[in-house]
């Protein structure tokens, strides 16, 4: 693994995931484009580490993704890209529950994807 810090872009910074993986990228001293809706929600977040910077982004308004793009380009771009923002909603049919319960196998997609969305970013993280 290289010393030089890596350039994160991670949407959904507010609440969650997204706020405690910045939390670790931040403590790793990795350089760090938090995003959310409402700025306001970040300022405990990224305040007083010169190697974060709070971004507004709506995932939806096509606006805020090219201001979002356009600031982090500016500062130099981005390494990695985690699209965490919005509710995980299963609307494909093979991700939507056949009955009124989810079985494992309905899960199983959902799964996968987590599955390999922690292995990839976090595991350079916690080791």
């Amino acid at each position: 693994m290289s010393n030089t810090p890596r350039a994160w872009l991670v949407t959904g910074c507010s609440t969650g995931l997204g706020r405690a993986l910045v939390q670790a990228l931040i403590s790793r001293g990795e350089r760090v484009f938090a995003t959310a809706r409402n700025l306001e929600q970040l300022s405990d977040l990224v305040g007083g580490h010169d190697n974060a910077t709070a971004l507004k982004l709506d995932v939806t308004s096509a606006e805020d993704i090219k201001a979002a793009a356009a600031a982090a380009e500016k500062a130099g771009g981005v390494d990695v890209l985690v699209n965490n923002a919005g509710p995980i909603v299963a609307t494909e049919p093979r991700c939507r529950p056949s009955g009124p319960r989810s079985t494992d196998a309905d899960l199983r997609p959902l799964d996968h994807t987590l599955s390999v969305f922690s292995s990839c970013a976090f595991e350079d993280i916690v080791q």
